[in-house]
């Protein structure tokens, strides 16, 4: 069998072999597919049993984006993988179907951005994004004084960060000027982080990530 001929290269001195890792992954494998097939095939009283269906690629899948998130290392600490599960869960939310705990799975279709086009709930139940923004998107004043102080040392440093952004492709010097700031309390979090090459965003540049923090939340909050 398959298992006896490793057994005997495992014992082999002369002649190209495996490491010693891969030669145990190999054999541990090929042991535990022989007993699961035992196992499903006597005593569960199973037809068939694919071997092919038993495997981890989605694990290695997982763990090989971990260490290319975490620089390209083999061996990533629990602190990289937190952080790395972190980039991906943001990932996950950016193509264009967003998972709301208020409605489900938001589909953000060409056919549904303009509303003369968007079709009835019959014809598709997915497609209501229109209504699903326009009541969720709508951010006044309140909504921005909700906001708490602790949170807007950060939006402003996203702000920031749009601004230098939008800045690198504008060529009307006039433009810039407009998405510029001054120092504020507010920006204590890039006066801390500058070391002369970061954005002091506007005042309106801050509400317009400021509104977009909102819609997400309420787009996002549990029921």
């Amino acid at each position: 069998t398959f298992l006896s001929w490793l057994s005997k290269w495992e014992l082999l001195e002369d002649g190209i072999t495996l490491t010693k890792e891969t030669h145990f992954a190999l054999k541990h494998t090929a042991e535990a597919l022989i007993h699961m097939s035992n196992f499903l095939l006597e005593k569960e009283n199973f037809n068939y049993f694919l071997c092919g269906k038993i495997q981890t690629d989605n694990l290695e899948e997982r763990f090989g984006k971990y260490r290319l998130l975490a620089g390209s290392q083999y061996h990533v600490s629990v602190r990289q993988i937190f952080e790395s599960e972190a980039e991906l869960r943001i990932q996950a939310v950016m193509p264009l179907a967003l998972t709301s705990h208020n409605f489900g799975e938001i589909i953000f279709d060409v056919n549904c951005v303009d509303g003369a086009s968007l079709p009835s709930q019959e014809e598709n139940a997915e497609c209501n994004v229109a209504d699903i923004l326009a009541n969720n998107c709508m951010v006044d004043e309140d909504d921005l004084d909700e906001i708490s102080d602790a949170m807007w040392p950060l939006l402003t440093y996203i702000g920031g960060y749009c601004s230098h952004q939008i800045t690198k492709k504008l060529k009307c010097n006039y433009c810039v000027e407009f998405l510029k700031g001054a120092n504020s309390e507010n920006t204590r979090l890039i006066a801390a982080s500058d070391r002369g090459g970061l954005s002091y965003p506007h005042e309106d540049v801050v509400r317009i990530v400021a509104s977009v923090y909102i819609i997400f939340q309420n787009l996002f909050r549990p029921q």
